[in-house]
């Protein structure tokens, strides 16, 4: 199965995300944004796992996470990967609990490790994906104005909060399933932070 970690995103919170998604799609079209019930904050991408791998996964990350307390977490501000030349990808970013969410992704990718699975070594930065560019084979004209369109939802974004702050008590393996109409999320397993 396709596989990552992740954070789960409070429906409201969610809303909230979707509300500035709207907003980015009204400035940049060339953006397609996801829909609101995939919203997530990934800690780790695992890519494809065999179900076998899932129960020990899951022991690892327990043992890992034996000794975490559930933290505060708030969202707020927007970005791009990459930050300079062809946009690829717009995000809304951590505020409050980022330490905390790049101290868990560590752990998580601690775990993986110990159970055999190689999770995704990209540098973690906590973010919230709300879409990605659509083409980015566009002429220069119109790359011109998506990105100054980007750019501006950016700053407007710059120093909004983005729902209310929300506690994180859990991480979630997830199951991705690709379909023509867009990616598919399920729930396998579910670790709590400080359940020992």
């Amino acid at each position: 199965m396709r596989a990552f970690i992740a954070i789960e995103i409070p429906a409201a919170v969610r809303r909230a995300a979707a509300e500035a998604a709207a907003r980015l799609t009204q400035v940049a079209p060339g953006f397609r944004v996801f829909a609101a019930e995939n919203f997530h904050l990934t800690l780790a991408f695992l890519g494809d796992i065999p179900d076998t791998k899932i129960s020990p996964l899951t022991t690892a990350l327990g043992r890992a996470l034996y000794s975490w307390e559930s933290f505060s977490m708030s969202l707020r501000g927007a970005g791009r990967f990459p930050p300079r030349g062809r946009p690829r990808v717009a995000w809304i970013g951590v505020a409050e609990g980022k330490d905390s969410c790049e101290r868990l992704a560590r752990d998580v990718g601690r775990a993986c490790a110990l159970a055999g699975i190689e999770a995704d070594d990209k540098p973690f930065h906590p973010h919230l994906t709300l879409g990605r560019a659509r083409d980015r084979t566009r002429g220069e004209g119109r790359f011109d104005r998506e990105l100054s369109g980007l750019e501006h939802w950016m700053r407007e974004q710059e120093d909004k909060p983005v729902g209310a702050p929300f506690r994180v008590e859990r991480i979630v393996l997830f199951e991705s399933a690709l379909t023509p109409k867009g990616s598919i999320y399920s729930e396998r397993a579910e670790v709590r932070l400080g359940a020992g």
